[in-house]
């Protein structure tokens, strides 16, 4: 009985510990703060202060060819926006075309396209679609982009080889 009540009294300390906590913490700082219009001052005192400073990020210069996990990729292909175009990749390794990409998802890879800075995200499907769970396809996987705004953006391409499915990185422009 002793044991149970001490247990209860220390989670009962703990809870309004971290309530405490989360309540001066709430007081200190906002989730969103104002970007400063001059620079703060420098103050010594032992509560650390910290603003947040905008940072749009530069573009990522144009990148068809990626090397994940041993593999090596290219694509190519142009974004258009405002109509469809296909895209290929093709993928190898160890300089040898890779011949037996395994389905994955509606298709032998996923690619998804989002532009840098907002995030928007292209309309990206598969052109081949594999009938069977066991046939394979490879070395080019071609799709079909739709890119409704101008922009660079970021492709990200899923494919699945020897039972593991791996992430390339490609950055074209749009536009």
């Amino acid at each position: 009985m002793r044991t149970a009540a001490r247990s209860a009294g220390y989670g009962a300390l703990v809870v309004a510990a971290f309530a405490a906590a989360w309540t001066a913490g709430a007081h200190i700082r906002s989730p969103f703060p104002e970007p400063p219009t001059a620079p703060a001052p420098v103050v010594a005192t032992s509560t650390v202060v910290a603003t947040p400073v905008p940072v749009t990020p530069a573009p990522d210069p144009p990148s068809r060819v990626a090397e994940v996990d041993g593999y090596q990729l290219r694509l190519d292909g142009d974004l258009a926006v405002g109509a469809p175009v296909q895209v290929f990749v093709t993928v190898s390794r160890n300089g040898a075309p890779v011949t037996d990409l395994q389905p994955l998802d509606d298709g032998f890879g996923r690619l998804v396209a989002l532009r840098v800075g907002d995030l928007a995200r292209a309309h990206v499907h598969p052109d081949a679609t594999p009938r069977t769970p066991t046939e394979r396809a490879g070395p080019g996987i071609t799709f079909t982009a739709d890119v409704p705004e101008g922009g660079t953006y970021r492709l990200f391409l899923d494919f699945r080889h020897a039972g593991a499915v791996h992430t390339a990185t490609f950055t074209l422009p749009a536009g």
